[in-house]
């Protein structure tokens, strides 16, 4: 499976990028990603998450992450689009660290590509257990 990065974000550089696409091909393996498809992890800024959000899910707002996924038969399975900007707010929010909330929000957006859904309370409940599965992959 082929995991990119691509940075999208001027001021922002990912640390340990290395180790995250290490993690992340852990957490593909775990959810049975792995046979799928790339992955593409897009860092983007506040306009761009906006337009995105705005023109394929009808919401006028920013959010930390936005995952597509692609027909069975693409070399891609999916796309991860990722707000670092909301990413640091919601850290603050959330009193953890840029880092933590980071993990959070990439272990969210492979959930959402294995088909796990958050419109629900309960399933927010199964999407926050399962992310916190998938951050006990980091090591």
């Amino acid at each position: 499976m082929r995991i990119n990065l691509f940075n999208d974000v001027g001021k922002f550089k990912l640390r340990r990028k290395k180790k995250h696409i290490e993690w992340i091909a852990r957490i593909s393996k775990n959810l049975g990603l792995d046979k799928e498809g790339g992955i593409n992890i897009i860092l983007v800024g506040r306009n761009t998450i906006l337009k995105i959000n705005r023109e394929f899910l009808g919401h006028n707002y920013l959010t930390d992450v936005i995952s597509f996924k692609y027909e069975e038969d693409s070399e891609i399975l999916g796309e991860i689009y990722i707000c670092p900007y909301q990413v640091k707010k919601n850290a603050k929010r959330f009193n953890v660290s840029f880092e933590d909330e980071l993990r959070r929000v990439i272990a969210h957006g492979m959930l959402h590509l294995s088909g796990y859904n958050d419109g629900t309370d309960k399933e927010k409940e199964e999407m926050r257990r399962m992310e916190d599965s998938m951050l006990d992959l980091w090591s």
